[in-house]
């Protein structure tokens, strides 16, 4: 039971943090996450912010930064589906014709 409401917990602060940015409290977003870099929510809001913040403000570093964390979350999340790599090479038959597919 207990780890229903950290989850809720966790989503309603990834939540507080996509509002800050919405009201261009980016400092107090980044902020807000710095402080649980191991929850899955928070997380997936942090990526989410740092990509918006770096489409709204064009700089280069930003966007890299934002990549590599998108990149991360995919790794992370493509981990925990086993079943994902077999579909993938089913569908586009990237081990029959020796392609790599870059998603």
């Amino acid at each position: 039971m207990a780890k229903k409401s950290d989850d809720t917990k966790e989503w309603n602060i990834a939540r507080m943090g996509i509002s800050l940015l919405l009201n261009n409290k980016t400092e107090e977003a980044e902020a807000l996450f710095t402080g649980h870099p191991h929850s899955f929510h928070i997380k997936a809001g942090r990526c989410f912010v740092l990509f918006m913040n770096a489409l709204m403000t064009f700089e280069n570093d930003k966007l890299q930064q934002a990549i590599l964390l998108l990149k991360d979350m995919e790794r992370e999340c493509a981990s925990d589906i086993g079943w994902l790599k077999s579909v993938k090479s089913k569908v586009f038959k990237a081990e029959e014709t020796g392609v790599t597919i870059i998603i």
